[in-house]
């Protein structure tokens, strides 16, 4: 599915299994039974892997053991759900993208506004009102382009509900506003794809920077960050939980204040807003290479 759509439009804008919460799950179960189940944390001292039940199997589920520190716990994958899940998403993203062969849709306005946009934040201005008009160019060219076939709506959707979101903490209004330059930077990257160095030009918010300091002074919890950066990772708790046992003990005041914002909204199930202000977390990893 990814490279029928890339042929076709030069972007992986058309697929977003990140809305489709069975999905996104898939990756994880994958991962758990036949990708590297026997190491499911990289750090030797807190060990996690998984055991596929064999007596489990059926034509409608199968059950898979997760073992850790932590305990055991069963994970039950309902075959019929998840098939029917990548049925629908198949056959939505196949029409989509029929009607982009069909039609050879020009992107130069949209790749126009979507500029014009970063631009605008880059220089500290108004762009909400830009961004409404780049989503609506964008529907203009994809009447039916929905948020769990494209990123670029999926994205504008949630810089949407990051600027619903009005904390006191004037700490976490910085780690808003950088997270929302992330994701303009995302859509600039998914309309022109032309790649843009993971940068806002801004001054990276305290929670941030002092975050980034406790990973390059402790290596070895860069595998459990990497692991809260998704609601659905059946590995968030217990990693969540490390990270924070970890600040409090080196008494990290500014990766401890993140790290409960991130705990907060998991235990509220707000898994888009979530992402998207773990989004800087997730772009360590690459500032490492």
């Amino acid at each position: 599915m990814y490279a029928l759509a890339f042929s076709l439009t030069k972007s992986k804008s058309f697929i977003n299994i990140n809305k489709n919460k069975d999905l996104r799950d898939l990756k994880y179960i994958r991962n758990d039974v036949v990708g590297h189940p026997a190491n499911r944390v990289y750090n030797s001292d807190t060990p996690a892997y998984c055991i596929l039940d064999n007596l489990s199997i059926s034509m409608s589920q199968f059950s898979y053991f997760i073992y850790s520190t932590n305990g055991v716990t069963v994970k039950t994958i309902d075959l019929m759900k998840l098939v029917g899940a990548y049925y629908l998403e198949c056959n939505n993203l196949l029409a989509e993208i029929y009607k982009i062969a069909v039609a050879d849709k020009n992107q130069t306005s949209i790749e126009r506004v979507a500029s014009h946009v970063l631009d605008l934040y880059n220089m500290n201005l108004e762009y909400q009102k830009d961004l409404n008009k780049l989503k609506k160019e964008y529907l203009k060219e994809y009447p039916k382009a929905s948020s769990s076939q494209h990123r670029v709506v999926w994205r504008i959707e949630l810089i949407e509900r990051l600027n619903t979101f009005q904390p006191v903490d004037p700490d976490i209004q910085d780690l808003i506003e950088y997270s929302i330059g992330l994701e303009i930077i995302k859509i600039y990257q998914l309309v022109t794809n032309k790649v843009y160095r993971m940068t806002t030009g801004k001054k990276v918010p305290f929670l941030v920077s002092s975050f980034y300091r406790l990973l390059n002074k402790n290596r070895f919890l860069i595998p459990y960050a990497q692991n809260i950066v998704d609601i659905s990772n059946p590995l968030f708790v217990p990693s969540i939980e490390h990270l924070l046992a970890t600040a409090q003990k080196k008494t990290s005041t500014g990766p401890l204040r993140y790290l409960l914002l991130i705990k907060e909204l998991y235990d509220k199930k707000e898994d888009e807003l979530l992402y998207a202000l773990a989004l800087p977390i997730k772009e360590y990893k690459k500032k490492l290479k």
